[in-house]
């Protein structure tokens, strides 16, 4: 059986093992809610529909932290342990990394999914070509989506004030319950770090606040 870092260069393992010890559950502290950090790429879109998720799932307690395009794998990291540092809430039970395609070059994203990526700790949720996918899945498939312009086109046919911001009337537990659908079928076969071509693996995490 493979060992869980073999492959992986010294700092690399390093680093993974700080990262599994650092947002590892800690049996001792049993919660009623469920603590989920967010390190999500965008500073508005992402923060805002996470905000009206946080208010649907009353067992949750979702923190984005917002990374300001720095996605780095080194660059995430010091903002989470800063953040982690200084803040005052409860530590979270699962830390989770939202990213695009749009912005990222492959090599990137590898590296997030090699450092960032344990079940047990938390995760990398991908979009293909950006979040806004994930937005259009509440409403339709999604089907035919081959630029994030023609994203943003068929999310405003639905979510007409959408440049303005994400409103809560917009978002309901039946449209997330429908998105998480739509994004498990089009992940068929499941990918093990991110979609090639128009999906998501937000609806990974988003599962996970039932």
């Amino acid at each position: 059986m493979a060992k869980p870092f073999e492959g992986l260069g010294p700092e690399t393992r390093k680093m993974r093992r700080d990262l599994s010890h650092r947002f590892r559950r800690r049996g001792a502290q049993r919660r009623v809610n469920r603590v989920f950090l967010l390190a999500v790429e965008g500073e508005k879109t992402e923060v805002e529909y996470f905000a009206v998720v946080n208010r649907l799932f009353k067992n949750v307690h979702i923190s984005c932290l917002a990374c300001r395009g720095k996605t780095e794998a080194r660059q995430i990291d010091k903002r989470i342990d800063d953040y982690r540092k200084r803040s005052t809430a409860m530590a979270p039970d699962e830390t989770w990394i939202i990213v695009d395609t749009d912005q990222n070059a492959d090599a990137k994203l590898r590296q997030l999914v090699t450092l960032f990526d344990d079940s047990q700790a938390g995760g990398v949720a991908v979009s293909n070509p950006k979040f806004e996918y994930w937005l259009l899945l509440h409403f339709e498939d999604g089907n035919r989506v081959f630029s994030g312009k023609e994203c943003d086109r068929r999310l405003k046919q639905h979510m007409p004030q959408y440049a303005k911001g994400v409103n809560a009337s917009d978002i309901s537990k039946e449209r997330v319950e429908s998105a998480i659908e739509r994004a498990r079928r089009q992940d068929t076969p499941p990918t093990r770090d991110w979609p090639r071509r128009s999906g998501t693996t937000v609806y990974r995490l988003v599962s996970r606040f039932w």
